[in-house]
Formats: C-alpha cells, sequence, structure tokens
C-alpha cells in the first residue's frame, strides 16, 4: 500500500539508512578519539559535546567486556558527572563504575583500586600494584629523618581515618591533602605511604611529614622513591 501511493519509499528509505549509517560510524570515529585508556581504564574527557560522550561512555564499556545490561539512562548518568565535584561516582552494570577525577570520567571495574599489601618499615623494595615504593640510604625523591620512623610503622596504602602533617603546616585528613595536590582518585587508593595506627609520615612520590623533616638534629637519613613497573 505505501508502495502504489509512494512509489519511490523503498528506495528513499534504503538511501536515508545509508545515510544514517555513515554518519554513526563518523560519530563513533569521533568518540573513539577522546576516549584514553590507561592501566584498564577508560578516561573520557568531561568537556566534550553530550553526545560525544554518551557514546565515549557505550564504547569503553564494550571494551570493558560489557557488551549487554546498559541502558541509555547509564549513559546519561555519566555525562551528569559534568556537573558533580572531583570524586563523584556512578554505579554502572556488572559492577562497573564511572568515578569523576577532575576534567574526566573514568570508567573502571569498581574495587580495581584497592591494594591489600602491608609490609614492616624497612630499607628495601616493595610491590604495590603496577609500582614500586622503595627506601633507600643513598637516594631517592623525598628525603626524611629514618630515626623519626616510630617502631611499628608499615608501608601500606592508604586507608579511611589517615591523618597527615603537612610539610610546615598542621594536620589535617589525608584524604583532604591528596585533593589539594590534585591526585586522581584511581591513584589516591593505590599510593604507598608509611604509616603507625592512622598516622602518616610519608606519601610516595607526593610528600614526608613535617614530623620527619630533616634538621640539624639528624643523624639518620633514608630517601624514599616510587617507581612505576614496566
Amino acid at each position: 500500500m505505501i508502495e502504489k501511493r509512494f512509489p519511490e519509499a523503498v528506495e528513499s528509505a534504503t538511501r536515508f539508512c545509508g545515510i544514517a549509517r555513515l554518519e554513526d560510524e563518523f560519530l563513533d570515529k569521533l568518540s573513539s578519539e577522546i576516549i584514553e585508556e590507561k592501566d584498564g581504564k577508560f578516561y573520557i574527557p568531561l568537556d566534550k559535546n553530550g553526545v560525544l560522550i554518551k557514546r565515549a561512555v557505550i564504547i569503553s564499556l564494550n571494551r570493558l567486556g560489557l557488551e549487554k545490561d546498559y541502558e541509555f539512562i547509564h549513559a546519561e548518568q555519566v555525562l551528569s558527572l559534568k556537573n558533580l565535584q572531583s570524586g563523584a561516582k556512578i554505579t554502572l552494570p556488572n559492577g562497573f563504575v564511572a568515578i569523576k577525577e577532575y576534567g574526566y570520567a573514568v570508567l573502571q571495574k569498581d574495587g580495581a583500586e584497592k591494594n591489600l599489601a602491608v609490609y614492616p618499615f624497612s630499607i628495601g623494595s616493595f610491590d604495590f600494584d603496577g609500582a614500586t615504593a622503595e627506601i633507600s640510604n643513598t637516594c631517592g625523591l623525598l628525603k626524611f629523618d629514618g630515626d623519626k620512623i616510630p617502631d611499628g610503622a608499615v608501608i601500606r596504602t592508604r586507608r579511611e581515618g589517615d591523618v597527615f602533617k603537612k610539610f610546615g603546616s598542621g594536620t589535617k585528613k589525608l584524604k583532604e591533602f591528596l585533593i589539594d595536590k590534585k591526585i586522581p582518585l584511581s591513584k589516591r587508593d593505590k599510593m604507598p605511604v608509611i604509616a603507625k595506627d592512622n598516622v602518616v609520615y610519608l606519601v610516595f612520590g607526593v610528600e614526608i611529614s613535617d614530623d620527619v623533616k630533616i634538621t640539624n638534629t639528624t643523624k639518620t637519613i633514608l630517601y624514599a622513591n616510587l617507581k612505576a613497573n614496566d
């Protein structure tokens, strides 16, 4: 009946589908180009066009292995991170999350950032999920008074309730200190520290606590370094 009234209907519909397919492929290409993949996580810049961001979310989920069980609303939720503060998290299907890290939405498996390794404080090398923390008596990025590290101190990743005495300043929550330093959430939970109980004396690759600074009475100078594993 349609063809009788509109003889060119099939040809027009076919032509329209071809145009739509080409435009769809073009938008997918643009969306793929804004995605940055690093360490199994997908970074999507939130300053891009909303259409590209939502397509980038779907492409990233597919690359993470999630090819079903997600809906359009999940892409909309990730887009909403644009208006939320850094550290905000959106829960996605099958244990995936999207976390805002400053200007990016980071898609990853929930809990991938956790590391429960704990090592007694000593000179040596210590593995932490993609990085090696090193304590040396010869050289390193940070130097500190080794005698000021209390007995029972350990090398571990940060925990809820940790506090840190900023060099030349007062004590504050470690979480707030790392936010001030603009350390992304995915890196904050992986970052090794030297601590006893909830007091942190050094954050590898970032800064030492005022409690372990070197003075003219220091006898034991130690060095801390953080190296990415190949």
